[in-house]
């Protein structure tokens, strides 16, 4: 069993953008994966996930005996063998799938959402923008008027934004 080490992803934004490479996995093994993560519920819903497990419950020792834990190459991961990858460089996408060892096609990049009744989320639209406006990496390097003015002109177009970070 497959079981996709997601522990080294604290940020909310970052996890949220595993979800396509937990899709190709799940395609690519033909069933549904396991995930360590710090964000479970981000994960609860989705049709490609066989079981949740919460870093802060659970240790990797305990899933090594139970699983093949794919782990992806992080900057905060101490099993990254060495290799640093320069993560504010390219889509945060590209860069988990790049740690597994693939590449996601452009068909494959969309992130997944699969809410949760529990969540206080009322009429979520079909489609909508994700908005990740933090000035962690010069690559979101950008004045925080500059992100409120974005989601105003997004929404003033029809366009529903959800921010996160």
């Amino acid at each position: 069993e497959v079981c996709l080490d997601l522990s080294f992803s604290m940020g909310l934004g970052d996890t949220i953008c595993a979800t396509p490479c937990l899709r190709k996995l799940y395609n690519a093994y033909g069933k549904k994966i396991s995930v360590l993560t710090e964000h479970p519920d981000i994960f609860k819903k989705n049709p490609y996930v066989n079981e949740l497990y919460y870093t802060g419950n659970c240790g990797k020792e305990v899933l090594k005996d139970k699983f093949d834990l794919l782990t992806s190459f992080h900057p905060n991961n101490p099993n990254s063998l060495g290799i640093s990858l320069r993560h504010n460089q390219f889509d945060i996408r590209q860069f988990h799938a790049a740690g597994l060892g693939f590449q996601l096609l452009q068909e494959e990049m969309d992130m997944d959402y699969f809410p949760d009744e529990f969540i206080p989320i009322e009429n979520l639209p079909e489609k909508f923008v994700v908005i990740h406006p933090v000035q962690t990496w010069a690559s979101r390097t950008w004045k925080p008027e500059n992100w409120i003015l974005l989601t105003n002109l997004l929404n003033d177009s029809g366009i529903a934004v959800v921010s996160v970070g």
